[in-house]
């Protein structure tokens, strides 16, 4: 087994096997000598790691506890002990600035202090305890009643009624027990419940088959199988996935989308719609917009064909990838059939993205996408944090162009600079 570490000695992945691998000038990463390598390409997750960034080491065995994101290998060992100590040193700069700061501190009585001075020796004492850092049972913070976070708490309520408070959910897409699966992160203020009894109650799959929070749009519907419970930013995490895979998710969201634009289309409602009608008008508008230019066709990319493993498709076919909610046109000479491990977005010499025209200056940058071809002396706007990138490179003039399997902010100093934007500039 390989560990993908960071420069923290974090476990970001985990593979059985993995392959060094390089990027040639066109952009294309192949299979190389580990001495020319500078990436690695860890197999079972089909993800790419620079190696500037990261590093592996190969065990034997990995303990069936040990999660990536949360644990790291150091020393000949497995730990979660930075994060444990980030925590509890989290929890006392709150007590001392929330709870026990000058003002409130003047006002307790001898009994409040010595209670809030006993809950701050338990939290120091934590590193002691038997179980550090892999079993931690953390002190109650006293005056239950008082909130730390002082932000708005939504009500969670699960499919047997039980009713829990929480900060909010996220999604969390990963692997779990060698498939790809949907995963939600739900998240807790550690004031309203401890890890081991939000454990208790999202193992029961009687409770998490059905979720609904307040103000969200839609349920937490099948997201059954428990994978880790997690402390981070002072808060609890708790992290689900779905029994069935990405892929059938996907196909079922594919085929709801279809549904509800079709309706739209024709002006009935989706209940209404017999397959054979749908047939016809998905057929129907697949062969009208296929006299589009590719800068029409870019402005409404899911009336295209949805891109599936196993088809055969020739230069010049488009097709729409849910997972980036892009179009991609099979580039000349690259007729290919498709299959699982080469996604549109991940194969830039097969397939080029189409988007609107943008002008790729400051004013105008051009969104990025992993995949595309940039050009060199525009400026591209990161979908991940939000931030302007001028695409450089030392010995390459403006105007060039590179076919990059990765985003702007991944590639700060090799690929890409960092632009900063005043705050009266509307990126609009």
């Amino acid at each position: 087994m390989f560990l993908l570490l960071d420069q923290q000695d974090l476990i970001v992945d985990m593979s059985d096997h993995i392959i060094p691998t390089k990027r040639q000038s066109n952009g294309v990463i192949v299979a190389c000598q580990e001495d020319d390598s500078d990436t690695i390409y860890a197999c079972d997750t089909d993800t790419y790691y620079p190696l500037s960034l990261y590093h592996t080491k190969e065990i034997e065995d990995v303990p069936n506890n040990v999660v990536s994101g949360y644990w790291y290998y150091r020393d000949g060992f497995f730990t979660t002990a930075k994060k444990m100590y980030a925590y509890r040193d989290e929890l006392l700069n709150q007590c001392d600035l929330i709870y026990c700061n000058p003002s409130n501190w003047s006002a307790m009585d001898e009994a409040t202090r010595a209670v809030w001075q006993e809950y701050k020796q338990a939290l120091r004492d934590i590193p002691q305890q038997t179980g550090f850092p892999f079993s931690v049972s953390f002190p109650a913070l006293p005056a239950q009643e008082i909130k730390s976070m002082g932000g708005f708490h939504m009500i969670l309520t699960m499919a047997d009624g039980t009713r829990l408070y929480c900060i909010g959910n996220t999604g969390a897409n990963q692997s779990y027990k060698g498939v790809y699966r949907p995963g939600v992160c739900i998240k807790f203020d550690p004031q309203d419940y401890t890890d081991q009894e939000l454990r208790t109650i999202f193992t029961d799959t009687a409770k998490t088959k059905s979720m609904t929070i307040t103000g969200a749009d839609k349920p937490i519907e099948g997201y059954t199988l428990f994978v880790r419970s997690y402390y981070q930013e002072g808060q609890i995490g708790i992290e689900l996935v779905k029994e069935v895979s990405v892929r059938e998710t996907q196909l079922m969201e594919q085929s709801e989308v279809q549904a509800a634009a079709v309706a739209t289309i024709i002006g009935v409602t989706p209940d209404a719609i017999t397959p054979e009608l749908a047939q016809t008008t998905r057929d129907n508008i697949e062969m009208l917009v296929s006299y589009a230019p590719d800068q029409e066709a870019a402005k409404a990319p899911s009336l295209y064909p949805y891109w599936i493993v196993g088809e055969a498709v020739v230069p010049g076919d488009r097709r729409y990838y849910t997972p980036t909610q892009k179009l991609y046109k099979v580039r000349d000479g690259q007729g290919h059939t498709t299959q699982a491990d080469w996604t549109p977005d991940k194969t830039p010499n097969l397939w080029e993205v189409i988007d609107v025209v943008h002008a790729g200056t400051q004013d105008d940058p051009i969104p990025a996408a992993k995949g595309m071809e940039y050009t060199y002396g525009k400026y591209y706007l990161d979908p991940e944090d939000g931030k302007l990138y001028l695409c450089q490179q030392e010995g390459e003039e403006d105007g060039g162009t590179i076919n990059l399997q990765y985003l702007p902010h991944e590639l700060v100093s090799s690929y890409f600079v960092e632009v900063e934007v005043s705050n009266n500039e509307d990126m609009d």
